[in-house]
């Protein structure tokens, strides 16, 4: 006995489009690459998430800042760039990670006061996702470092 399906264009474009997000999102939700831009964006999507727009160098440091792929201590040491991870600015025995710098470094409570002010302005609360998916915050990061820390632009955002 042999049976003809048939499906219409219209049907295979549904179940593409719905089957595909889903596989994909199981695939990225697996997966073990990528885990700190996981804890900024656990969810995959069909359209880039955050552009603020302006320019490619302010896309690229936004990139880099959510990718956890800056260059501070803890990263250069990990290229083998830097003879230790710790932090310089607030010269305690921790390591400089993106969330160290923007939430927990002693040394730049001038910039966490500013991100927990907006935080409160906007009604979330200030965690590094929330942070990092701001885009009143990721301005104010960007100017931040540009007026009190220009020495600091080249190492994270390049």
């Amino acid at each position: 006995v042999q049976l003809k399906t048939h499906m219409e264009m219209a049907d295979i474009k549904t179940l593409i489009k719905n089957e595909s997000p889903r596989q994909w999102q199981e695939h990225w939700s697996q997966g073990l690459d990528s885990q700190f831009y996981k804890t900024v964006n656990p969810a995959v999507a069909n359209k880039i998430p955050f552009v603020i727009g302006g320019s490619r160098e302010r896309e690229v440091s936004l990139g880099r800042l959510r990718l956890g792929r800056t260059l501070l201590n803890a990263e250069l040491f990990n290229m083998g760039l830097a003879e230790s991870e710790t932090c310089n600015k607030c010269n305690e025995d921790v390591k400089e990670t993106v969330t160290h710098f923007l939430l927990e470094c002693n040394g730049r409570m001038p910039l966490q006061t500013t991100l927990r002010k907006l935080c409160r302005q906007h009604g979330i609360e200030p965690n590094l996702k929330n942070i990092l998916k701001n885009k009143a915050a990721i301005e104010s990061i960007y100017k931040w470092i540009n007026i009190n820390e220009p020495n600091l632009k080249p190492w994270i955002f390049r």
